[in-house]
């Protein structure tokens, strides 16, 4: 069969090259990060030819080429050196796996490809078809191995495709595999999120943390894996057990505590490949469980399924539902800690008694020591040198400060916990008269009392009286 009898001219498939590539510019070329900013085409050509060269997107260039290709073509030249970069700066396209996101030099893997880039190569396979026969280098032959060629790359990438639609998880179909996308770069998890049907345990129950020693301080290369908490929690330690109050800015205090066992649990373990999170029940049954896979993205690693927050620490587009997001259903909690309302009473009383505050500051920058007769771990290490003062039903962390200038303004704060427990309740704070920008640390020994009430502290020192009126309950 001669090429003259099959009606194919080279203007013919060049035109057609064309039209593919305008129609590939309004289609996703590729995603980056995790479910990130998805760029059309016309992006990729527009941001590619400045700076494709910095992150190995060199096959940008080949754009630049095959408009040159199709105006020789057209114009009935032979695109001999046009044809050769094309084909030689396309080939350079498996390079591309990262781009440059900032100007300081910030990289981000590409996670899928879409369909703009599959149509962008067969726009190419076809512009090299009308190139190779203007050259004279193509016969009916081969030209009907092209045509077998275009359709084979489009029907290999609709099978990958349905393959991995069929292997990936729902979150990986979300975020790789949705919005004209063709395929992830990614191997698939493997691993559903686990949804609970309802909560699992009381809402005001008693919870116990434990978490493996290799998932607390992992090692490089393994992904830090998230809890959501309770604002109090019981953090199970292998000889020992502490109570977690977590109220203050994101802080907390913990408090050691005897052994006990009459509580649900939810523990984090670490096994070959992963992790695993169940809940156990007082009784020991399982109430839930979630298998985690590490997997690598980049120079990162990171546990799946994921977390509906884990943009937080890597770029990636919203998901409605997550590892956490199943576990604070299980919890039946919302995962961040609440205020403690004002209107809880706190009764009016005089602490002047030294109950024992002796705490020392370790390298992990948190206070380790006794407070009134218990040991305890307090985040806000700020207090170190606060004075205590204890009462029948609080513990009262006070430090004073005075003005320097004539007026000898005093100023200051005062957290109040609860004896019983050491949950902290509330904080007062009053600040120097306004003007009293300069201060200094009145000596604890000049303290000597602290009136309790609801609405203020009432600081007797030798020097006169603090009020601090200006609470923040937790």
């Amino acid at each position: 069969m001669q090429l003259a009898k099959l009606r194919i001219e080279p203007s013919h498939l060049a035109i057609a090259a064309l039209c593919l590539w305008f129609f590939s510019l309004f289609f996703p070329g590729f995603k980056y990060g995790f479910g990130g900013e998805t760029l059309n085409g016309i992006y990729i050509l527009l941001l590619g030819i400045p700076f494709g060269w910095m992150s190995n997107g060199w096959a940008v260039y080949a754009n630049v080429f095959f408009i040159s290709v199709f105006f020789k073509v057209i114009s009935e030249k032979k695109p001999v050196w046009s044809v050769l970069f094309m084909v030689g700066f396309a080939a350079t396209l498996p390079l591309c796996n990262e781009i440059l996101v900032n100007e300081n030099g910030g990289m981000s893997p590409i996670t899928a490809w879409g369909w703009g880039a599959i149509i962008w190569i067969e726009a190419l396979i076809l512009m090299t078809c009308a190139a190779f026969i203007q050259i004279g280098l193509l016969g009916a032959r081969g030209l009907w191995l092209l045509g077998i060629l275009v359709i084979a790359v489009l029907f290999g990438a609709y099978q990958v495709h349905l393959r991995q639609l069929r292997e990936a998880n729902e979150q990986e179909k979300t975020l790789f595999l949705s919005g004209k996308m063709a395929f992830m770069t990614l191997d698939p998890c493997g691993i559903e999120l686990t949804w609970p049907e309802r909560q699992m345990i009381q809402s005001n129950a008693s919870l116990g943390v434990y978490m493996d020693a290799q998932l607390t301080e992992p090692k490089k290369g393994i992904p830090h894996l998230y809890l959501p908490m309770p604002d109090n929690y019981i953090e199970i330690q292998d000889d020992r057990e502490w109570m977690v109050y977590r109220q203050y800015n994101g802080y907390g205090i913990r408090v050691l505590r005897a052994k006990q066992n009459n509580y649900p649990v939810l523990e984090a373990k670490a096994n070959q490949g992963g992790a695993v999170i169940r809940l156990i029940g007082e009784k020991k049954e399982v109430l839930f469980e979630q298998l985690l896979r590490i997997k690598s993205l980049g120079d990162r690693s990171y546990y799946c399924p994921l977390d509906s927050q884990y943009e937080k620490s890597y770029p990636q587009g919203k998901l409605a539902d997550g590892v956490d997001s199943a576990l604070k259903i299980v919890l039946g909690f919302n995962g961040s800690p609440k205020p403690m309302e004002k209107k809880s009473a706190i009764s009016d009383e005089l602490a002047e008694e030294h109950c024992g505050f002796h705490m020392i500051r370790l390298k992990d920058g948190k206070l380790h020591g006794v407070m009134d007769r218990r040991n305890v771990i307090i985040d806000f290490s700020w207090i170190e040198d606060y004075t205590e003062f204890c009462s029948d039903h609080y513990v009262a962390l006070v430090q004073v400060n005075e003005g320097i200038k004539n007026d000898h303004s005093l100023g200051g704060s005062v957290f109040l916990f609860d004896r019983k427990t050491l949950r902290p309740i509330v904080r007062f704070t009053s600040n120097p008269r306004k003007g009293s920008d300069k201060y200094s640390f009145l000596n604890p020994n000049k303290l000597q009392s602290v009136r309790i009430s609801q609405s203020s502290m009432l600081v007797q020192t030798e020097i006169g009286q603090l009020i601090a009126e200006n609470a923040e309950f937790f």
